[in-house]
């Protein structure tokens, strides 16, 4: 966040399900995605980040939010703004420029109970994003979704295998449309 707060470095965190060690690590990306910070990031810790030239071993500088003014202030005098500007104004120019700069991919199977609960737990992951289907279902994911999702269904095996060919039926269908919608209409 530093890098493109301060330095308006275009980013972009990757970050595969696999690598989700905790749901409290989407607490923090759900807060990005919506408000474009980490509530009292700054403030609690300090952050280490890279400074001028190559980094070896590590990280060489700490930054807290009143180094964030005092950078953010240097930068705007060196664009010619001399006037005296708030706090308040310089975090919001720091969180516009993450807003801008910083670009979030979350990489998730969308079969399996572990993305059904990280959407009913953090929203943000829908709200505040944009969502790209990369490839086809495949015909073995949407049963197991349908699946799971009649599991409770107090109906008979037979009406439940027929709901579950229904539903796959519809998701293959809606895409075939949609294929030909494109081809017809052109868009």
């Amino acid at each position: 966040m530093v890098k493109t707060g301060l330095d308006e470095e275009p980013t972009v965190f990757l970050l595969l399900d696999r690598n989700i060690l905790y749901e409290a690590m989407l607490e923090d990306i759900s807060n990005i995605l919506n408000n474009g910070e980490v509530p009292n990031l700054f403030d609690k810790i300090k952050i280490k980040i890279p400074t001028e030239g190559p980094i070896v071993n590590g990280f060489k500088a700490e930054v807290r939010r009143d180094e964030i003014y005092a950078r953010m202030t240097e930068k705007l005098k060196a664009r010619g703004i001399r006037r005296e500007i708030e706090n308040a104004e310089l975090w919001k120019m720091f969180i516009d420029n993450v807003k801008s700069k910083l670009h979030i991919m979350i990489v998730q199977s969308p079969s399996g109970e572990d993305f059904r609960f990280r959407m009913r737990s953090f929203p943000n992951l829908i709200n505040c994003a944009t969502i790209n289907w990369f490839h086809q279902w495949p015909t073995d994911a949407l049963i197991e979704t349908a699946t799971n999702k009649f599991k409770e269904l107090p109906v008979d095996q037979e009406l439940k295998d027929k709901l579950i060919r229904i539903c796959c039926y519809f998701h293959t269908s809606v895409k075939d449309l949609a294929k030909r919608f494109k081809e017809e209409e052109k868009r």
